[in-house]
């Protein structure tokens, strides 16, 4: 159990109503206690941390919706991006318990001006263009990243 007062407490049928519950409150839910033996619920709106500690207490479970090392990858092709300007990628994000989550990346900024070159001896020609790749947010020239 959570050291913190609960904002909210609910008896329940079991461990998914209590789930549930988290989900449905007001306000942001990012914790639970679950007690199996009274089947009581309790919602937190903080985890474990400094103003928080786990504790024993009776046969309470606590649960965080922090989901750490998952992962997913989506790919986009032939996107008609415009030369400077920024664009920012938002996502809806739902696990299997209904968990949803909405996150926003800082923006890229697209910029299709070609490296400028070093002085190039004895050429009888040079071009450079700029061929529009798909480029990695932090690298400072564009080398082609796709699968």
């Amino acid at each position: 159990s959570l050291s913190t007062s609960p904002v909210a407490t609910k008896t329940v049928l079991g461990l998914q109503y209590c789930a549930s519950f988290c989900l449905g409150y007001a306000i942001r839910c990012v914790s639970f206690d679950y007690d199996y033996d009274t089947r009581e619920c309790q919602v937190q709106k903080t985890i474990e941390g400094p103003d928080a500690r786990l504790r024993v207490l009776s046969s309470f479970h606590n649960f965080e919706r922090i989901g750490v090392g998952h992962s997913a990858w989506l790919s986009y092709r032939n996107l008609s991006l415009e030369h400077g300007k920024v664009y920012t990628i938002n996502a809806r994000i739902e696990n299997v318990l209904g968990y949803t989550q909405r996150i926003s990346s800082k923006g890229t900024l697209v910029d299709f001006t070609p490296p400028d070159t070093a002085s190039i001896l004895n050429v009888k020609y040079h071009t450079t263009t700029a061929d529009g790749c798909s480029a990695s947010v932090k690298q400072k020239s564009c080398v082609d990243v796709t699968p």
